[in-house]
């Protein structure tokens, strides 16, 4: 039986966050970040499915490991797919999660659901993409990048590297995401 190399990723993943769930590691000092209320808090992915998205789903957990009132950690992945990350989003809040960790990879379509969540009571904070709306009005906080100074600054590399011109293409994930376009 041939295992993809995604999968055998996937295992070692799994496996390591199983292994740092019963180590004296997860049991360390509790951080100060973690507040004495008793919470649950899921990471919402847009697109789990590439290696740095495993790498912080693990991440996420493991943080989520060192904190006793986290009373659970869960994940969704929405596959690339605007419906199903939606409906992930509004799940979750159904199911009673406090606390909103989401990667709103297909942007504004995102926000009404957020903004839904938001209005139930619940923290919920998009990060890395901007889904638009307000701090406050819509979510609880969002988390991002300086898109637009990376993309300058690549802009300044690949001058330097074709001075004369060439031709690029450009990719940057699911079309209209503000990374790209920010980047752009």
């Amino acid at each position: 039986m041939r295992i993809s190399v995604r999968r055998k990723l996937a295992l070692g993943v799994a496996s390591t966050v199983m292994a740092l769930a019963f180590s004296d590691f997860a049991q360390a000092e509790t951080p100060a970040w973690c507040g004495p209320k008793k919470a649950s808090i899921a990471l919402l992915d847009g697109y789990g499915g590439n290696s740095w998205r495993q790498v912080t789903t693990a991440s996420g957990k493991q943080e989520a490991l060192k904190c006793p009132s986290i009373t659970s950690y869960e994940y969704a992945d929405g596959q690339g797919d605007t419906q199903k990350a939606i409906s992930d989003i509004k799940a979750m809040a159904a199911k009673g999660i406090d606390a909103l960790v989401v990667f709103p990879d297909a942007g504004q379509a995102m926000l009404p659901a957020i903004t839904s969540v938001y209005k139930s009571g619940k923290v919920i904070v998009p990060y890395r993409v901007s889904a638009g709306g307000k701090a406050g009005v819509n979510y609880t906080q969002f988390v991002g990048d300086d898109f637009k100074t990376d993309g300058r600054n690549w802009g300044e590399w690949i001058k330097s590297i074709l001075p004369n011109g060439g031709n690029l293409l450009f990719l940057s994930g699911p079309a209209g995401n503000s990374q790209g376009l920010d980047e752009l």
